[in-house]
Protein backbone atom coordinates (compact mmCIF):
# COMPACT_ATOMS: atom_id res chain seq x y z
CA UNK A 1 0.00 0.00 0.00
CA UNK A 2 1.35 3.05 -0.83
CA UNK A 3 1.13 6.24 1.88
CA UNK A 4 1.48 9.79 1.04
CA UNK A 5 2.82 11.96 3.57
CA UNK A 6 1.98 15.90 3.55
CA UNK A 7 4.19 18.16 5.70
CA UNK A 8 2.75 21.81 5.40
CA UNK A 9 -0.82 23.50 4.63
CA UNK A 10 0.05 24.72 1.39
CA UNK A 11 0.65 21.23 -0.03
CA UNK A 12 -2.35 19.43 1.37
CA UNK A 13 -4.66 22.35 0.05
CA UNK A 14 -3.33 21.59 -2.96
CA UNK A 15 -3.36 17.47 -2.70
CA UNK A 16 -7.66 18.36 -1.85
CA UNK A 17 -8.15 20.49 -4.72
CA UNK A 18 -6.86 17.86 -7.14
CA UNK A 19 -8.99 15.40 -5.44
CA UNK A 20 -12.05 16.94 -5.36
CA UNK A 21 -11.64 17.14 -9.06
CA UNK A 22 -11.88 13.76 -9.75
CA UNK A 23 -15.41 12.03 -10.76
CA UNK A 24 -15.99 11.19 -7.03
CA UNK A 25 -18.94 11.02 -4.64
CA UNK A 26 -17.37 11.64 -0.96
CA UNK A 27 -19.21 9.58 1.10
CA UNK A 28 -19.99 10.89 5.20
CA UNK A 29 -21.03 8.46 7.86
CA UNK A 30 -22.09 4.72 7.39
CA UNK A 31 -25.78 3.92 7.11
CA UNK A 32 -26.88 0.49 8.51
CA UNK A 33 -26.67 -1.46 5.31
CA UNK A 34 -22.92 -0.72 4.46
CA UNK A 35 -22.35 -1.18 8.18
CA UNK A 36 -23.52 -4.79 8.30
CA UNK A 37 -21.65 -5.33 5.04
CA UNK A 38 -18.42 -4.05 6.20
CA UNK A 39 -18.82 -6.55 9.78
CA UNK A 40 -19.69 -9.50 7.28
CA UNK A 41 -16.78 -8.54 5.14
CA UNK A 42 -14.32 -8.15 8.00
CA UNK A 43 -15.19 -10.96 9.76
CA UNK A 44 -15.21 -13.24 6.21
CA UNK A 45 -11.74 -12.00 5.04
CA UNK A 46 -9.72 -11.16 8.15
CA UNK A 47 -8.86 -7.36 6.45
CA UNK A 48 -8.61 -4.10 8.32
CA UNK A 49 -11.37 -2.35 9.29
CA UNK A 50 -11.07 0.60 6.73
CA UNK A 51 -10.63 -2.41 3.74
CA UNK A 52 -13.92 -3.94 4.75
CA UNK A 53 -15.99 -0.55 4.59
CA UNK A 54 -14.05 0.03 1.74
CA UNK A 55 -15.53 -2.69 0.17
CA UNK A 56 -18.75 -2.60 1.59
CA UNK A 57 -19.45 0.22 0.44
CA UNK A 58 -18.15 -0.51 -3.08
CA UNK A 59 -21.19 -3.29 -2.59
CA UNK A 60 -23.90 -1.83 -1.23
CA UNK A 61 -23.48 1.22 -3.34
CA UNK A 62 -22.33 -0.33 -6.60
CA UNK A 63 -19.54 1.63 -6.90
CA UNK A 64 -16.20 1.55 -8.51
CA UNK A 65 -12.84 0.65 -5.93
CA UNK A 66 -9.94 2.63 -6.86
CA UNK A 67 -6.62 1.43 -5.19
CA UNK A 68 -3.11 0.20 -5.85
CA UNK A 69 -3.37 -1.71 -2.68
CA UNK A 70 -3.71 -5.29 -5.18
CA UNK A 71 -2.13 -7.63 -2.20
CA UNK A 72 -5.03 -7.52 0.12
CA UNK A 73 -7.93 -6.34 -2.22
CA UNK A 74 -7.74 -8.05 -5.62
CA UNK A 75 -9.35 -11.47 -4.74
CA UNK A 76 -13.02 -9.16 -4.16
CA UNK A 77 -12.96 -8.51 -7.82
CA UNK A 78 -13.82 -12.37 -8.05
CA UNK A 79 -15.63 -13.16 -5.34
CA UNK A 80 -17.27 -10.12 -4.23
CA UNK A 81 -17.98 -9.25 -8.00
CA UNK A 82 -16.95 -5.52 -7.45
CA UNK A 83 -15.17 -3.37 -10.22
CA UNK A 84 -11.92 -2.41 -9.26
CA UNK A 85 -9.62 0.16 -11.11
CA UNK A 86 -5.90 -0.09 -10.03
CA UNK A 87 -3.61 2.89 -10.40
CA UNK A 88 -0.32 2.63 -9.29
Amino acid sequence: MKYIIIYDQNNANQAINKIKKFPIEIIKGLNDNVFNEAGRIKSKYKIPLGDSIVVAECITNKGILITSDYKDLARFEKEENIIINWFR
